[in-house]
């Protein structure tokens, strides 16, 4: 398994590295992560780190003599306004249907929904995508936390469009305590995206 986008992706991959390394042992080292901030490399936003996506699958081929089975990528935070966003996953659409011609197939491509940010120090009740809509991030921040949950509503319909399974980490945007930090919030000085991250844990098998 091949993880490809920013640090939101690193931290859902050495999440479940770390999981199976603590559950069985071994098969973690069957997985990578290669980082990406826009997939597309271009400067849209914060940071624009790593190469063209595709060119991570380039490089496993090299380094480990065959291709991965599973790729599964994501951007959102690096990448700013809803322009560059639509741009970014239509090359990827563009890009997941020529390999699957190149492959025959055989390589499965997964988009991982937005790693949800925002300061709390509680948990909001109700079901995640209400939270979402009453706004546990409507600040206008570094990394975007404000247009998530609308990301995922506009992508999701088109990954099913074009057959592209997704790991869904929509259940945290009502977990806000999987992102405290009293003290950023109390500062106003907010990352709150790089801290706790226990979505995989609950949606794989």
């Amino acid at each position: 398994i091949l993880f490809i986008g920013d640090s939101s992706v690193a931290q859902t991959a050495t999440t479940i590295m770390n999981s199976i390394f603590h559950k069985d042992g071994g098969c973690q080292t069957q997985m990578s992560f290669v980082m990406s901030d826009t997939l597309i490399k271009e400067p849209m936003g914060a940071l624009n780190r790593g190469n063209y996506w595709t060119d991570a699958i380039i490089q496993s081929m090299k380094k480990n003599m065959y291709y991965p089975d599973i790729v599964v990528l994501s951007g959102g935070a690096h990448i700013y306004g809803n322009t560059n966003y639509t741009r970014m996953y239509n090359s990827i659409f563009s890009d997941i249907n020529f390999l699957r011609r190149v492959f025959n197939k055989e390589i499965t491509f997964v988009w991982k929904t937005q790693q949800p940010g925002g300061c709390t120090s509680e948990i909001l009740q109700g079901h995640p995508f209400v939270a979402a809509q009453n706004g546990i991030s409507t600040d206008k921040h570094l990394w975007n936390h404000a247009d998530f949950f609308q990301r995922d509503i506009q992508i999701i319909p088109l990954l099913q469009k074009h057959d592209i399974p997704f790991l869904d980490l929509r259940m945290l945007y009502s977990r806000t305590d999987a992102h405290v930090n009293q003290q950023a919030v109390q500062q106003q000085a907010q990352d709150c995206l790089h801290l706790c991250s226990p979505g995989p844990l609950d949606i794989l098998p």
